[in-house]
């Protein structure tokens, strides 16, 4: 096991559904395992907040502006707009309709917290 997003996708293929209530004792490798995990979280987290703060400075230097050059970057900010399915208003007022065309998609959430 690597962390690629091969290894990640032959996981949850390999293992695509969770015994429901099933439990089982880790081996103590797991816990420098869980260290390293946790860890790594921590970077994770300081990283993207250190970015968003960038992008916040770069975007109030944009101003109204869509683009920005500095050196040999260039920066935008473009106005997007979209058009999405209000799926909350559509299975209300059209339920049938909505039965028809929803699409159920699984998979596994995986997390590590402190035991009770």
């Amino acid at each position: 096991m690597d962390g690629s997003a091969a290894a990640a996708k032959f996981l949850s293929e390999r293992f695509p559904n969770s015994a429901p209530k099933s439990k089982i004792e880790l081996p103590d490798t797991a816990i420098d395992l869980i260290r390293q995990y946790e860890i790594a979280c921590n970077h994770v987290n300081q990283y993207a907040q250190q970015k968003q703060e960038v992008e916040n400075i770069l975007k109030n230097m944009l101003g109204n502006n869509e683009i920005g050059t500095a050196d040999d970057r260039v920066v935008t900010w473009k106005s997007v707009a979209q058009e999405r399915l209000d799926g909350k208003t559509l299975k209300i007022e059209h339920p049938t309709l909505y039965k028809k065309y929803a699409n159920k998609t699984s998979y596994r959430r995986f997390s590590i917290k402190a035991a009770m």
